[in-house]
């Protein structure tokens, strides 16, 4: 137990050594020209400089790893097309034939990839089947309001991939009365 009696004096004596340990010595020297030279051994003119080491010590907080949550939604994907509308007939038109057709007229840039085909929508179904020209020809319509949209699908997928807004039109035959 007498070593009890010698534990300050022992914890007196390390402190110093503990001191010495968060500090570094280094030494400066500056040229004629004023360029600044730092270095860890004595040159001819330098100074010594002490630089405590032991504030620069911190400790940073533990973070917990987050758990990684599922996109609720994807994020809406940019428009393949920048121009992609029904340029004829245009909203609200009239549009008169005799027949009963009608040609719709596509506007888009860029050109339309090998991999997509375009599929006319009329009055809310299907008109035809999907193909590459930006031209369709409707046959036989009858008379009255039609509202008229395009979708760009994939050929592969099936995957629609971008909606022309409707546009709404008037189909008229002309009359053909006795005055």
């Amino acid at each position: 137990m007498k070593y009890l009696d010698y534990l300050p004096a022992i914890f007196l004596m390390l402190a110093p050594a503990a001191y010495a340990a968060d500090e570094v010595v280094l030494y400066k020297k500056v040229d004629k020209d004023g360029k600044v030279t730092f270095t860890d051994k004595p040159i001819p003119g330098s100074q010594e400089v002490k630089i405590n080491t032991g504030i620069n010590v911190v400790e940073t907080p533990k973070v917990k790893p987050q758990e990684k949550k599922q996109p609720e939604e994807p994020a809406p994907e940019e428009p393949v097309y920048s121009v992609f509308s029904i340029d004829s007939p245009k909203q609200g038109d009239e549009v008169i034939n005799a027949d009963g057709n009608v040609t719709l007229i596509i506007g888009i840039t860029p050109r339309l990839k090998p991999e997509h085909q375009l599929q006319l929508r009329l009055n809310g179904k299907n008109h035809g089947s999907p193909q590459n020209s930006p031209y369709f020809n409707v046959r036989q319509l009858d008379a009255g309001r039609h509202k008229a949209e395009v979708v760009v699908i994939d050929k592969e997928s099936g995957q629609q991939l971008q909606t022309t807004s409707a546009v709404s039109f008037s189909f008229t035959k002309p009359s053909t009365g006795n005055q």
